[in-house]
């Protein structure tokens, strides 16, 4: 199985969860969770590292995040206008 309870992060996932690496995106880049449309909301691995990775639009730009599994850090983000 290539699942988070299989690899014996059952507790990490439980504790930061998808919805809350999506409660922190959206804090971080101060929107709110109605005028925020989600593309993406998965957990992933980088190197070994468990990472949430969080996409959303809102108005006219699309946020990308990838936030720690085990801490809730933001890793990396980045803000691109639809338009580009």
């Amino acid at each position: 199985r290539d699942d988070v309870e299989s690899r014996g992060l059952g507790d990490v996932y439980k504790r930061q969860g998808v919805d809350k690496a999506k409660e922190l995106a959206l804090q971080d880049a101060g929107i709110d969770s109605s005028a925020a449309t989600f593309t993406k909301a998965k957990l992933d691995r980088d190197d070994g590292i468990y990472l949430y990775d969080i996409e959303f639009v809102s108005g006219d730009f699309e946020y990308s995040y990838e936030i720690s599994a085990t801490d809730g850090v933001i890793v990396d983000k980045d803000i691109d206008s639809i338009y580009d």
